[in-house]
């Protein structure tokens, strides 16, 4: 499936901004519809993370050789977000290494890694693996987004999406091929753009995902005349799968024969750095930046570490000749980049490993995501004025505080109209009664 992105004014205006995309990117004039990547990302300048992407690839695009035109011409997202993984790496090692980095162009018919470094004598072949596990879901969840706010039709909404299931482990029956995920996501904008063209404000549209037991929503929750004012809120029920379960696993032949098993395998049987030599040292990167968990440190602690060289030792037990590659790392590949201790299949010392692998600076641990301290949370409940160990008390009492006001407000009101109506009577009664209601009216206002 293609998702069609507006050539806008602001899309000829921000690569204006930038040389090396200007002279290789040829887009279109205002009103076409381009598929590219590369579109999106011109038309959304304005968030920081995508600036700065935008910069890496006009800074290092003609450098990186195939990669930077791998990355210009794509039309998928995932595909997309595969060649800025092989990109961002590419960048962290030039700027390590300079001119000893090369990116290398493949040739047709013939397996060859990604990038060659040359230092110290030795020269470094690296293949950069991305995988992705729950494939069919992880599709879905980047492409719904895109697909509404691209849709083809006149108008623009707020929608909001749920996706509905009582089944803890739903992303499971999601299938795992894209072309399955790609024909139900055309099928549905067709279907979607039907029912936005007569729905009502509030209205939804309901829609198997799959399975019974999953369920799509689509509710429009506002109309604007303007088509480009567009807003998607997405929701979905609890799921209880995690990346980091499959490393739990301690039998190796178990996780061979899950998602992760299977893809890594296959992966380390092309051989894409050749058979071993001397000189050469062979690296499988394998970006766990795709992976279905929100911090991949976890393989920092000896537990998830052991398991995955075991791991990767009984994958490769039966590769003919051994090894594949000489050396396993895992990593995260982005803005920043970050490694784990790499898995030495050669016949290398492990010492040896060691020194050849600071020379091309892949020394550099992943840094678990910062939480905040006990300090930082108590200032911030301090901020908010909040008890944080009586949250639910003291929020019940707002609330009852807040009903008791309201109800005193209606009380005042009735007592002045009361005045006002029995006031020609010059009874001191009713004057009492209005100014009693006026002075609690004035008081709560003034307090808001």
């Amino acid at each position: 499936m293609r998702v069609n992105y507006n050539v806008t004014k602001s899309s000829l205006k921000n690569i204006e901004k930038y040389d090396w995309l200007k002279a290789n990117f040829k887009i279109g004039k205002i009103g076409d519809t381009d598929d590219r990547d590369i579109v999106r990302l011109l038309e959304n300048t304005n968030y920081p993370n995508i600036a700065q992407c935008l910069h890496i690839i006009d800074k290092y695009g003609e450098r990186s050789d195939e990669i930077g035109e791998n990355i210009l011409n794509c039309n998928d997202p995932i595909s997309f977000g595969r060649y800025l993984s092989e990109l961002f790496l590419f960048v962290f090692l030039v700027e390590k290494l300079n001119d000893n980095v090369k990116s290398i162009r493949r040739i047709k018919g013939k397996r060859t890694p990604d990038i060659s470094i040359k230092a110290n004598d030795w020269e470094f072949l690296i293949e950069i693996y991305t995988p992705m596990d729950f494939y069919g879901y992880q599709t879905f969840s980047k492409l719904i987004k895109q697909t509404l706010k691209n849709l083809d039709i006149d108008i623009g909404f707020d929608i909001i999406t749920k996706l509905e299931s009582d089944n803890f482990s739903f992303a499971f029956d999601l299938p795992n091929l894209d072309k399955e995920i790609y024909n139900w996501l055309e099928n549905y904008k067709i279907e979607i753009i039907q029912f936005l063209q007569y729905a009502n404000e509030g209205d939804y549209y309901d829609v198997e995902l799959f399975s019974k037991a999953i369920i799509f929503t689509t509710t429009l929750n506002k109309v604007y005349k303007d088509k480009k004012v567009r807003s998607i809120v997405s929701n979905e029920s609890t799921r209880s799968n995690d990346t980091k379960l499959f490393f739990e696993i301690q039998d190796p032949e178990e996780f061979s024969k899950t998602q992760w098993g299977l893809k890594i395998k296959s992966k380390l049987q092309r051989k894409q750095a050749g058979n071993k030599r001397d000189g050469v040292i062979r690296i499988l990167v394998i970006n766990f930046s795709f992976s279905d968990t929100s911090d991949i440190s976890f393989f920092n602690y000896k537990k998830y570490y052991d398991n995955l060289v075991n791991d990767i030792k009984f994958l490769v037990s039966d590769s003919n000749p051994y090894p594949p590659y000489d050396l396993v790392v895992p990593c995260e590949l982005g803005f920043e980049c970050g490694f784990v201790k790499p898995i030495n299949l050669s016949d290398y010392e492990n010492s040896k490993i060691e020194e050849l692998f600071s020379i091309v600076h892949l020394d550099k641990p992943i840094v678990k995501l910062p939480q905040a301290s006990k300090n930082e949370v108590d200032n911030i409940f301090e901020y908010m004025s909040i008890d944080k160990n009586n949250y639910e008390f003291y929020n019940k009492e707002f609330l009852m505080e807040e009903n008791r006001k309201g109800l005193g407000v209606i009380l005042a009101v009735i007592a002045i109209i009361i005045a006002i109506v029995f006031i020609k009577s010059g009874s001191f009664l009713f004057y009492l009664i209005g100014g009693a209601g006026a002075l609690y009216l004035f008081n709560t206002f003034k307090k808001k």
